[in-house]
């Protein structure tokens, strides 16, 4: 019951009366970094999750540290701390599709903007967000979307996840 009544009141949040899904206009490269105030290559060192009172509920909220390995624009200094609604605390669970979830030890790029001040501080939400894994073949790094699939040139940034 709560994680249901959770889910409409994100619904309503993010998009207003009429909202069942997150949808996002993927933007262009140049898009995705002119929206960023802050792009960082980073580690993810920490992940936690709190309440916190929006308009009189008590609504979760995800906290994600990163350690900055680089910074390709902004100056964030050596650490970020990103807050995104939703997440799980004891039995209260919200989860709004699209929305990336970490994990400690991940390697990432990150696109922000407006951290603590939106739902989601990755600009346009799963497409603010590149994964960096280890290719098994050679041991190169392999920049991937969001959803898996690896980014092989800035063009596919435009391009729908699916």
């Amino acid at each position: 019951m709560k994680r249901a009544a959770l889910a409409l009141i994100a619904a309503s949040v993010i998009s207003g009366p009429a909202a069942h899904a997150l949808s996002v206009i993927p933007p262009t490269f140049q898009e995705l970094v002119s929206a960023a105030d802050t792009v960082v290559d980073g580690t993810v060192t920490g992940v936690r999750t709190a309440l916190e009172q929006q308009a009189g509920r008590d609504i979760p909220f995800t906290y994600v540290t990163i350690d900055v390995i680089d910074t390709l624009k902004g100056t964030p200094g050596k650490t970020i701390e990103l807050r995104i609604m939703g997440g799980t605390v004891g039995d209260l669970t919200m989860e709004i599709p699209g929305v990336p979830k970490f994990k400690v030890g991940e390697h990432d790029l990150f696109f922000i903007n407006g951290n603590g001040s939106t739902f989601c501080p990755l600009v346009a939400v799963p497409h603010g967000y590149y994964p960096i894994s280890k290719r098994q073949s050679d041991g190169a790094e392999v920049v991937l979307r969001s959803n898996g699939a690896p980014l092989e040139t800035p063009a596919q940034v435009a391009e729908g996840l699916h």
